[in-house]
């Protein structure tokens, strides 16, 4: 297992599977806390390595641009500009190096642009634990498959939100506590911490013996991010096998 933590912040674990010795994980973190960029991606096992090195190329685009300098209010034109520079990053990815994507870029105002293509997922936990919300919307398109993200929009944060972003073995784990993904991850709402959250997981996929897919969350006060003051440094984290 990996981890990374800020305290009251983020916390972001990967968790190998249990499908065999000979499996090696394809999940990949990206944390950008400066430029408030938190994204998941989820390669096959036949090429691991390519969430990762999407991830690091859609960072890369992102840190080299102009588009989140001042005070990072998101604009219609900037996020158009997200949103095409990503569709070109797919489009020139091989159909060998395919893999899940989805992320969120949060501003320093009230709204977030969500990123999204295949199968992992991003939530938000609103309401002081009350609800959580499903804002990716599951999909077998892509990247290295398909040219364009099949969601791309800007969301409305409220105050106290909590993000989410896990690959697909999340809700494989959820259903080997034989529980819907909602259900189970309300379950394990230990306050609104993100470490308290993301411990108890982690918890629960100690207790799977067998058959558990990898597993990769981010777990993210969100108003901490918004908050954050912006450094020089604009150096991004990725957390891989």
């Amino acid at each position: 297992m990996k981890t990374f933590e800020v305290p009251d912040l983020v916390s972001a674990t990967l968790i190998p599977g249990k499908q065999g010795e000979n499996i090696a994980p394809g999940d990949a973190l990206l944390i950008n806390l400066e430029m408030g960029i938190l994204a998941v991606a989820d390669g096959p096992e036949r090429n691991p390595d390519s969430s990762a090195l999407f991830l690091e190329r859609f960072a890369d685009f992102i840190e080299t641009s102009d588009l989140l300098t001042g005070g990072m209010a998101l604009t219609d034109d900037n996020f158009g500009r997200i949103v095409e520079g990503t569709n070109v990053l797919m489009r020139s990815t091989s159909y060998h190096e395919n893999t899940t994507f989805s992320a969120l870029i949060v501003g320093q105002d009230n709204s977030a642009v969500l990123l999204h293509t295949g199968d992992s997922l991003i939530f938000l936990i609103r309401r002081d634990g009350k609800r959580v919300a499903q804002m990716s919307r599951t999909n077998h398109y892509m990247v290295g498959r398909s040219p364009n993200l099949f969601q791309s929009e800007i969301i409305t944060l409220c105050d106290g939100d909590v993000a989410l972003l896990a690959t697909d073995g999340i809700t494989d784990l959820a259903h080997c506590h034989g529980l819907s993904l909602e259900k189970f991850l309300f379950n394990r709402l230990d306050g609104m911490s993100p470490q308290g959250i993301s411990h108890a997981i982690v918890a629960s996929s100690g207790t799977v013996e067998v058959n558990l897919d990898d597993l990769g969350i981010i777990v993210a006060n969100l108003g901490g991010i918004r908050n954050r003051v912006p450094q020089t440094d604009r150096k991004h984290m990725i957390l891989k096998y």
